[in-house]
């Protein structure tokens, strides 16, 4: 190698146990590193363990750093994920219909949903009442004695809604119908007439066709438990998140296992009688049209996240260094994607009656665990707005 240019070394961080390589640990054992155009370098990942990455002028030619070249040296944690366990499953993987009544005890509306009329969440003891409980154990392994570096890694789920089957479809009575879309063009101003009045997110006959967005789109709740919003999804951390919570399995033999699980309970509620039209107190029914059938069947696509992060937040001003900063917390990989359906149809009486029967399935054959992690940009994971819930609206035009 020609003297006095830039050249790159790699040194492994004496202090690593020889159990964090596959093979066992050597000087050798080290991130391949190439040279890249006006100085720049590039460093693999395909190793484990604490490392400096030391950009120096290679003054003897020998390609390799030596005491007395001058250089900088960058201080690298890579961390080895891998998924151990997945324990998603589905508690209550039955479906139940609720006919809503007003003051007066007339029939107003129905609803779908999964699961069960219980609460869900993710406490012990009401997680058994959730029909979706995505849950997996990730081993990471780092630097020094395993654990080193293992603290900045965090991991969530994410959830899009799958393009390979949606159907949430009201049908009435004279062949008109309600359909739930995904729309950017949704009718401003619009109320349920009630008191208070509640905003209605619906196309109703007149009104332009939805301009619809194409799936899949992020599907995540807009707002925490305690009902504050949600931030905007897309700003790195744990911004895209469906609700996660992670927390620490006892202590490995080597390295830290985190526990990634949240929930789900999806519905699908249409009015008694189809809407014609709208007005100042609310809308303008069509008695002789009547709720006859609710089908809902949707396909979900759950990915199991990791990013670097001081935190697991976002950085509320992006760019800010370590040891207070982002690292990389707008870099996703992900470890483990699990697909979960549900598929209901329920036949609704002239009383507001309903009879029917759904379905949830969380089949971890169907999972797919990625070793290594891919990127999850490689792998279509919409991260990014619009949420699915702010876009939503029904289209009841027919």
């Amino acid at each position: 190698m020609p003297p006095n240019i830039i050249a790159y070394d790699v040194r492994r961080a004496p202090d690593d146990v020889a159990a964090i390589c596959p093979g066992g640990c050597t000087a050798a054992s080290v991130p391949s590193v190439a040279p890249g155009v006006k100085g720049s370098g590039s460093v693999g990942v395909s190793e484990t363990g604490s490392f400096q990455v030391i950009a120096f002028v290679d003054t003897n030619g020998t390609g390799q750093w030596a005491a007395g070249e001058t250089g900088v040296a960058l201080p690298l944690i890579l961390v080895q994920a891998t998924v151990t366990e997945n324990d998603s499953s589905s508690p209550v993987s039955s479906m139940y219909y609720v006919r809503s009544r007003d003051s007066n005890g007339n029939w107003v509306g129905s609803k779908v949903a999964s699961g069960n009329i219980l609460p869900c969440d993710l406490t012990v003891e009401n997680v058994v009442n959730c029909p979706a409980d995505l849950k997996a154990k990730v081993n990471l392994v780092g630097g020094g004695d395993g654990t080193r570096g293992t603290t900045l890694v965090y991991a969530g789920w994410t959830q899009n809604l799958s393009p390979l089957m949606y159907t949430e479809t009201a049908s009435y009575q004279n062949n008109h119908s309600d359909k739930i879309v995904y729309a950017s063009n949704i009718p401003a101003g619009r109320t349920d007439g009630g008191n208070p009045p509640k905003p209605v997110a619906i196309f109703l006959p007149g009104d332009p066709a939805p301009n619809s967005y194409q799936l899949p789109l992020l599907d995540q709740s807009q707002k925490f438990p305690n009902g504050d919003p949600l931030p905007e999804p897309g700003q790195g951390g744990n911004t895209s998140l469906s609700g996660s919570l992670m927390t620490y399995d006892t202590t490995p033999a080597l390295g830290r296992t985190v526990i990634v699980e949240c929930v789900d309970y999806p519905a699908a509620a249409f009015i008694a009688y189809h809407p014609a039209g709208v007005q100042p107190n609310g809308f303008v029914f069509e008695d002789e049209n009547q709720l006859t059938n609710i089908a809902f069947t949707l396909y979900f696509n759950d990915y199991l996240v990791l990013w670097t992060s001081a935190t697991g937040a976002p950085d509320p001003i992006y760019g800010t260094p370590p040891p207070n900063g982002s690292l990389a917390e707008r870099t996703y990989a992900v470890a483990l994607q699990q697909l979960w359906t549900l598929s209901a149809s329920y036949n609704i009486d002239a009383t507001g009656n309903g009879t029917g029967s759904g379905t949830v399935a969380v089949n971890t054959a169907a999972a797919t665990a990625y070793q290594p992690l891919l990127p999850a940009a490689n792998l279509g994971v919409v991260l990014v707005p619009p949420r699915a819930l702010d876009v939503m609206a029904e289209n009841a035009r027919q």
